[in-house]
């Protein structure tokens, strides 16, 4: 049988980023890569329109910008491999992987193991692993269901109506 270390992400596998310095959750509105003035991306297509609580994985906490930089080019990425997602932000504490610590304890990642444990995180951590909470928001654990990825076993999950592709397009690839 597979240890938790042979199927499970870690910490670096998943991009995982701390809070940001000022305790807000992930978005555009605090990415260094966002213009504020147009709602655009520097890394997206320049005529993709991204709402200031959007969020991507190329996330970087920092003031936007308020216009493209004269002579700035790149390739822009494709919205679904960069995980670009139209919420209000995201965190650990807003994830289905989310388990609050007892107190006195970090928070958990039930996503994302350490040396064949769960995960210590911060509630206003996030990763590319990042699942939307759908329904439940009662105290975990509460209506779980098990969720499998390629045929292995997951962890369980607070019961959801839908599980986002993007969370899934990570799940088993490595």
């Amino acid at each position: 049988m597979a240890k938790h270390l042979d199927i499970y992400p870690t910490l670096p596998d998943v991009l995982y980023v701390r809070s940001n310095l000022d305790g807000s959750r992930k978005r555009c509105s605090n990415c260094c890569l966002y213009l504020k003035n147009d709602y655009r991306c520097l890394v997206h297509a320049k005529d993709l329109f991204i709402g200031h609580l959007a969020v991507c994985g190329y996330h970087i906490y920092g003031a936007p910008l308020a216009h493209r930089p004269k002579g700035f080019s790149c390739d822009p990425l494709d919205p679904k491999l960069s995980g670009l997602i139209d919420t209000i932000g995201t965190s650990c504490d807003r994830c289905a992987w989310y388990q609050p610590g007892e107190p006195g304890s970090s928070p958990l990642c039930l996503g994302v193991y350490t040396k064949g444990e769960p995960a210590h995180v911060e509630a206003l951590g996030c990763c590319a692993r990042w699942l939307k909470k759908l329904v439940d928001t009662a105290p975990w654990p509460k209506h779980r269901l098990t969720a499998t990825c390629a045929g292995q076993p997951r962890a369980s999950l607070p019961r959801q109506d839908s599980l986002s592709a993007r969370s899934w397009a990570t799940c088993g690839a490595r």
